[in-house]
């Protein structure tokens, strides 16, 4: 029987759902299966020269994706003639196609990951049926979900690669071992190490921008009014929303912060999708000064322009804050329900702020929050950011931070 990572699926009534599905699909697949053995890469070794076509799932979200970018580039130093395919959600398409070491991008809307009821079921299998059609030689699976496990099987690729911690690992071809910390960016190198344990990558997720998109943002900030960055007025993008409201910090805490950086000379923009304009307008309604606000009015590119303009980011756990990280940004991300060992950025200039040890409910579903006016989330002191903040600003001011212009391809394209 597996064990069923607590970081993968928080909630205990979930993991007791799991572990039942793991225990009666197992039973199932071995009465059929009486001889067959647990996979793993010490049982089954990989024919590398018969690999021409690998499929990548990465159906979860923006920042997910971000942290497993180092497997691309991989893979083509393993397998220099393979096809590689990336199946993600439609959310992520976009991010997708700034990925040069990807050969074609499916994007497929699992009804587990984005919902859509009965009509997305019924894409499920026209999207099982799609991918059966490409006779993948290897798929691999990132997250480590039973669920897209058993689709590699329905899909009937020759190797599949994943990891057991969630269950149905029957349905892989080769397990890879992988240690209590399932950090996506850990994953990969766990994946990566078994697929070719002779070679070193370098794991850093790194995201490079074609130079239109740094002109776009620079370009709707000059037209908003956000003039050069000067060592006393610097820009600051502060994107306070997330997916879950239970990832966000406090409305007054965002808006406390706001109003000290412009107190202080320099230059605040807020950013937001559509969804979370709700959020973002009360932020914006306890502010005492006027920040320049992009909430809903960016185009994903564009908005990725903006983030290469700006000196520093503040975020949450949410996938600008990951995109943010991997352009290379100064980032300070507040963290609560979820574990920062677990899907924390990993860039060189981000600061973590969490006070999630404090609570034994963390890490948790993160959909909504049942502690009231004590949570996680409230813990983390306007003060206590605002320290950081003023440290991460002279450690740019300093002229340490050389990255600044390293995330631009010139040659790139959208």
């Amino acid at each position: 029987m597996s064990k069923i990572s607590q970081e993968r699926i928080p909630c205990r009534r979930n993991r007791q759902i799991a572990t039942g599905i793991d225990i009666v699909l197992t039973a199932f697949f071995r009465l059929f299966h009486p001889f067959a053995k647990k996979s793993s890469f010490s049982l089954k070794p990989l024919r590398r020269e018969s690999i021409n076509t690998i499929l990548i799932e990465r159906f979860d979200g923006l920042g997910d994706l971000i942290l497993s970018t180092p497997i691309f580039p991989a893979l083509k130093q393993i397998f220099p003639e393979a096809r590689v395919t990336l199946a993600v959600a439609s959310w992520s398409a976009k991010l997708a196609r700034l990925l040069p070491d990807v050969d074609e991008i499916l994007v497929v809307d699992l009804p587990w990951v984005v919902g859509g009821g009965f009509h997305a079921w019924g894409n499920l299998l026209k999207n099982i049926r799609e991918l059966r059609s490409r006779h993948f030689d290897l798929a691999i699976e990132l997250r480590g979900d039973f669920r897209n496990i058993l689709l590699q099987l329905m899909i009937k690729a020759s190797w599949r690669a994943g990891f057991d911690i969630t269950g149905c690992a029957f349905a892989l071809s080769h397990v890879v071992p992988v240690a209590e910390n399932h950090h996506s960016t850990d994953l990969v190198g766990e994946m990566l190490k078994n697929l070719a344990p002779e070679k070193s990558f370098d794991l850093k997720p790194r995201l490079l921008l074609p130079s239109e998109v740094l002109d776009a943002g620079m370009e709707l900030l000059r037209k908003r009014g956000v003039s050069e960055n000067t060592s006393d007025k610097r820009c600051i993008v502060i994107h306070p929303g997330a997916r879950w409201a239970g990832r966000q910090w406090t409305a007054e805490g965002n808006a406390g912060i706001a109003d000290r950086l412009i107190e202080n000379g320099h230059q605040v923009v807020i950013t937001g999708t559509p969804a979370e304009r709700e959020f973002t307008d009360r932020i914006l309604s306890l502010m005492r000064q006027s920040p320049v606000s992009l909430v809903g009015s960016t185009d994903f590119y564009t908005y990725l322009g903006v983030l290469a303009a700006a000196d520093l980011f503040i975020g949450v756990d949410s996938g600008p804050m990951h995109l943010a990280s991997a352009i290379g940004k100064p980032t300070i991300a507040l963290f609560g329900p979820a574990r920062p060992e677990a899907v924390g950025p990993r860039g060189s200039f981000d600061q973590i702020l969490s006070h999630c040890d404090e609570f034994s409910c963390s890490p948790c579903s993160q959909i909504e929050c049942t502690k009231g006016e004590r949570s996680c989330m409230s813990a983390i002191e306007l003060d206590e950011v605002w320290a950081t903040i003023k440290n991460f600003l002279k450690y740019v001011d300093s002229g340490q931070n050389s990255n600044v212009a390293s995330s631009v391809k010139n040659d790139g394209s959208l």
